[in-house]
C-alpha cells in the first residue's frame, strides 16, 4: 500500500512509521546520523506541494536540514545547496553519483539555493547526502 494511502491528511503517522514503511539500512542510518550524530529533530509535516503528504523535516538551529518523502524500501530526500558555499558544493557534486549531479543541473539557483531532490537506495548515494546536509550545518 502506498504511504498517502496508508496516511491521508487527517491521519498523522508518528516518526516509527516511517522507519517501518521505509525499512531500509540506509533510512536507519540516516535518521541516526542525523538525530544522534548531528542533533537534529526530526518532524513530521503534511505537504501539498509537489511532493504531497507526510514528509519528515530534520532541523537543528531553526535550519532545515533535509526532507524525507516516504516510500516503500526507499526514500527521496530533499537537500538544498545554499548558494553560498556554490564552488564548495560544485567541486563536490561532480564526484558524487549521477542522480545527484543531474538534480544539480536540473535548476538555477532560487531564493539563494537548489533544490535537490533524488531517492536514497543505497550506501554510496547515502553517504553523498550526508556531505550536502553538512553544508548546511555551516
Amino acid at each position: 500500500m502506498e504511504w498517502n494511502d496508508t496516511f491521508s491528511r487527517e491521519q498523522q503517522p508518528e516518526i516509527e512509521d516511517v522507519g517501518v514503511y521505509i525499512d531500509t539500512a540506509e533510512w536507519k542510518t540516516l535518521f541516526h546520523e542525523l538525530t544522534e550524530v548531528i542533533g537534529a529533530k526530526p518532524k513530521l509535516e503534511h505537504s501539498r506541494c509537489s511532493i504531497p503528504g507526510w514528509n519528515m523535516k530534520f532541523k537543528k538551529r531553526g535550519k532545515n536540514l533535509c526532507t524525507v518523502y516516504p516510500q516503500s524500501g526507499k526514500f527521496q530526500v530533499l537537500i538544498v545547496a545554499n548558494q553560498q558555499y556554490q564552488s564548495e558544493i560544485e567541486a563536490l557534486v561532480v564526484t558524487m553519483d549521477e542522480r545527484i549531479q543531474q538534480a544539480y543541473e536540473k535548476y538555477e539557483f532560487l531564493n539563494g539555493g537548489k533544490w535537490l531532490v533524488f531517492d536514497i537506495d543505497g550506501k554510496e548515494i547515502l553517504a553523498d547526502a550526508l556531505q550536502l546536509i553538512q553544508y548546511r550545518l555551516l
